[in-house]
């Protein structure tokens, strides 16, 4: 099993194809052995023994017969995973083999960029980083501009294709974040594709680009069996006084970053991480992370699950920051993001900065099923020191600061500008 170090980085989309007949007859045992899988392994060990209101037993009787017959894997996936839905709960589907795109977020998955960061400000998309140096910034992209086309697709399209099958939690927050993946996809990818771009300009003018990948940056195995990720990280001062630390997932080969940033940063007044964008990663990352900001033993989460309460305790460093800690997060930061920014801020060690996450928190299991498909069930339910429950919910910020297309296309970044005055702290 690869256990909680999966949990941020499976979505769950349909297979899009098809096999031929005899395949499909090869697949019928496969199809039957899979759903007991799955069927038995939710009734065992799925978080919640009341299963979140569904009556399990109905559930078996109503779907296993249209399973086991199914026709082609395009029908098996549709269907069991429909019946795993009705769960509501995160970090729960059916996964084919075989398709990066299917195991995880383009954020992590996404071999190359363009150089621009995009978020849904209100109705529009905007683009709300150029990086230096990139495709994008050499053809002259600001932020502010209105993202309206990727690859021949709206906006639109892209968004209505994605919430076609909506995957749970059922909320408005998740049902963005899972659109912002998918136009993520459209911009993140091969390297040997190109991005063809329709935007418009500050004055309302409407062009057409065709704009080459780089690489993203290193790329890292994160769990023997799963594609390899891609991981980004930047760690400097803003000011004098005040450190800067983002990365883009919580993953095992970026600990020794964090460790020497941590070092490098101890003597500010105050430290920014900045989450945003951030899907998760790996609970050992989060864990030791947190550990840097208490200067005791202290309990940060507790996972409740079919057994009881397990109470996750952090271990404090020998040196523990000793500054302000402001953490930046959006609509897109969501699992391990949610845990370590909730945990902190539950435990009074972090003010929140931002916008409020999508509340895709729980403790994850995976195994492989017979058919070929990656199975991914969660096993518990993250709750902060004080009680309070992630999944749905998400982290709510202590100071509220949104992106608007008046201050982007200024090239002003709203959110850190809030984060950088909250460490300051009050002028005299």
């Amino acid at each position: 099993m690869l256990s909680d170090n999966v949990r941020s980085f499976v979505m769950f989309i349909l297979l899009a194809f098809s096999l031929t007949p005899s395949a499909c007859a090869q697949q019928v045992n496969h199809y039957e052995e899979s759903f007991d899988i799955v069927w038995n392994t939710i009734n065992e060990r799925f978080y919640d023994g009341g299963f979140n209101g569904v009556d399990w037993q109905d559930a078996r009787v109503r779907y296993r017969t249209k399973i086991i017959k199914s026709q082609n894997d395009d029908a098996f996936y549709t269907q069991i995973n429909t019946m795993l839905f009705e769960l509501g709960a995160s970090h729960l589907g059916v996964v084919p083999i075989g398709d990066t795109k299917q195991l995880g977020e383009a954020a992590i998955f996404g071999e190359g960029t363009i150089g621009i960061e995009v978020r849904l400000v209100g109705d529009k998309l905007l683009i709300t980083h150029v990086e230096d140096g990139s495709s994008a910034a050499e053809a002259g992209l600001l932020t502010g501009f209105e993202v309206l086309r990727l690859n021949g697709r709206t906006v639109a399209e892209i968004a209505e294709e994605r919430i076609s099958f909506p995957t749970p939690p059922f909320t408005d927050r998740n049902e963005r974040y899972m659109t912002l993946d998918e136009i993520d996809w459209e911009l993140l990818g091969p390297l040997e594709d190109q991005v063809l771009i329709g935007f418009k300009d500050h004055d309302g003018n409407v062009f057409e680009r065709l704009l080459n990948r780089r690489s993203r940056g290193a790329q890292a195995v994160f769990e023997e069996g799963l594609p390899p990720t891609y991981v980004t990280f930047t760690s400097h001062r803003l000011e004098e006084t005040i450190g800067y630390i983002k990365f883009n997932s919580f993953h095992p080969a970026l600990l020794d970053d964090l460790a020497d940033a941590m070092e490098q940063l101890a003597d500010t007044k105050g430290l920014l991480i900045d989450l945003r964008g951030n899907p998760g990663g790996a609970f050992g990352v989060r864990l030791q992370l947190a550990g840097r900001f208490v200067p005791e033993r202290t309990i940060i989460w507790r996972y409740r699950g079919r057994g009881g309460v397990d109470d996750i305790y952090l271990e404090p460093n020998e040196r523990p920051y000793e500054g302000a800690l402001v953490i930046l997060v959006d609509g897109f930061s969501a699992s391990s993001s949610e845990e370590f920014a909730g945990g902190l801020q539950s435990l009074g060690h972090a003010t929140i900065v931002g916008e409020r996450t999508p509340g895709r928190d729980l403790v994850a299991d995976i195994s492989v099923l017979p058919v070929g498909a990656y199975f991914v069930f969660p096993v518990a339910e993250t709750q902060t020191s004080k009680g309070t429950v992630l999944e749905r919910r998400g982290v709510i910020p202590d100071i509220e600061a949104l992106f608007t297309q008046e201050s982007l296309k200024e090239g002003r970044d709203i959110q850190l500008e809030v984060a950088i005055d909250e460490i300051k702290g009050p002028r005299p």
